[in-house]
């Protein structure tokens, strides 16, 4: 049975990546795995809801999301596409630069703490592997696809906000006092 891999991303950046990395997963996995362009497509464009519709079909029917951030910073729709891999138990590779927005040598939080190594911590909790080569995320695709690497279930992307009200929260009185809690 073929194999589906969504490729998201934003339609600003190198729209040309869709199908070289098409072509590079027809090299490594012949026609067992196809990559499914979302803007290959024939719908009615002035209808919002008909193209999310087609978007959503799509990450629902697909095995893998690839989402590509190389050159670009992800967009609103990428972002809800991640999300919905996710609460469909979909694994989600993220391929990254510099430029994206996600990924910084170091960066300067905004409470004034530098972070070496940082990446977006919903990036971090929401995608299954995060590398910043093509290649590298042709080989995930692999193990994922193979069980070699097993994906974060919608749950477990839910822990850190159970995790903060459980044990942060009731310590944590400046957002206390945004969120009373009425008896």
């Amino acid at each position: 049975m073929t194999k589906r891999i969504y490729l998201a991303g934003s339609f600003d950046n190198d729209i040309d990546w869709r199908n070289d990395f098409s072509i590079k997963l027809a090299n490594k996995f012949g026609n067992k795995v196809i990559g499914i362009n979302p803007f290959h497509r024939k719908v009615e464009e002035s209808n919002p809801k008909i193209k999310i519709g087609h978007d959503m079909f799509c990450v629902k029917n697909s095995d893998l999301i690839v989402v590509n951030a190389i050159k670009s910073k992800i967009t609103m729709g990428t972002a809800q596409e991640i999300i919905l891999a996710k609460y469909w138990n979909k694994p989600v590779i993220m391929v990254i630069d510099e430029n994206s927005g996600i990924k910084f040598k170091e960066r300067i939080s905004p409470t004034g703490i530098l972070i070496k190594n940082y990446i977006h911590p919903f990036a971090d909790n929401f995608c299954d592997a995060i590398t910043d080569d093509y290649d590298k995320a042709i080989e995930l695709i692999h193990d994922f696809l193979s069980g070699k690497k097993t994906i974060k279930s919608f749950k477990d992307t839910l822990l850190p906000g159970e995790i903060y009200e459980k044990e942060i929260f009731p310590t944590d009185s400046i957002t206390q006092k945004f969120f009373k809690r009425v008896k």
